[in-house]
């Protein structure tokens, strides 16, 4: 999992440069962006002093530091966003495997999170009757 190294701006910068390679923000990519300010705790300014920072082409703050806990938490939230759909776009497939990286998510660990959401959203959609 994920080091000392990890903080919590930078991991809300570098996705957000992963969303912006096509130039476009996806309604997706949004959604996305919104899951992962709320999962990562950010003040209410961060996300737009970051993006204006990447608009800029200027250095930005690290922010606090990432547990590994944090960091299972916060990919299982997003995921959860993206998982809703019938299936992933390839926008949300960059960013879940960006965040796969940064938080160094082994595929075991992805599995295991990726059946635990399948069957809470199957629970949540299913027809009861």
């Amino acid at each position: 999992m994920t080091t000392s190294n990890t903080h919590t701006l930078d991991v809300f910068r570098s996705t957000i440069e992963v969303m912006l390679v096509d130039g476009v923000l996806t309604r997706e990519e949004k959604r996305l962006i919104i899951k992962l300010a709320s999962a990562l705790k950010l003040e209410s300014d961060e996300p737009a002093a970051i993006y204006e920072a990447i608009q800029k082409k200027v250095e930005s703050e690290k922010g606090q530091n990432v547990s590994p806990e944090m960091a299972r938490e916060v990919y299982t939230r997003v995921f959860e966003v993206a998982i809703v759909n019938a299936s992933l776009s390839r926008d949300e497939f960059r960013v879940l495997a960006h965040l796969r990286n940064v938080f160094d998510i082994e595929d075991h660990e992805h599995e295991k999170i990726e059946t635990e959401l399948r069957e809470i959203v199957k629970e949540k959609f299913e027809d009861p009757g």
